[in-house]
């Protein structure tokens, strides 16, 4: 180590990693098993280099608020991929997450979009039958 770089080999890359945002966000890793809804010798062996990823990372990066390829940045959609484009509900709720808002207020606030989307396609299926009843 010079300085203050630190030189990670590729085997616990992703374990330090993973290791750095839960002590970034103050998360044990107990904590973060519980929210990742995974046991937490799975979390110790990631951060140790000793299994090199999990099923489960998806969920792991969500509680750390990162995007999953930060974490593996091979763990992404297949080679020509076209995501659809962000609606600004789902662009919102993006946000909120990657800026480490707690995962139950942005699932809350996913919600309150789901019901405004809802709302919207109520009120215009009424102006519809209105219309109907109307001629």
């Amino acid at each position: 180590m010079e300085g203050n770089v630190v030189i990670v080999s590729p085997m616990t890359a992703l374990g330090d990693k993973i290791k750095a945002l839960r002590d970034k966000k103050g998360l044990s890793q107990n904590a973060l098993a519980k929210r990742a809804k995974i046991s937490q010798p799975v979390i110790a062996a990631l951060e140790a280099g000793e299994q090199q990823t999990t099923k489960k990372l998806p969920d792991i990066a969500r509680e750390l608020g990162v995007p999953v390829t930060e974490l593996d940045p091979s763990y992404g959609p297949p080679k020509g991929y076209q995501a659809p484009p962000y609606s600004i509900g789902e662009a919102f709720i993006d946000a909120l997450s990657r800026a480490g808002v707690e995962t139950g207020l942005v699932e809350m606030a996913a919600d309150v979009m789901a019901a405004m989307r809802l709302q919207g396609v109520l009120e215009e299926r009424r102006r519809q039958a209105q219309k109907f009843e109307d001629n």
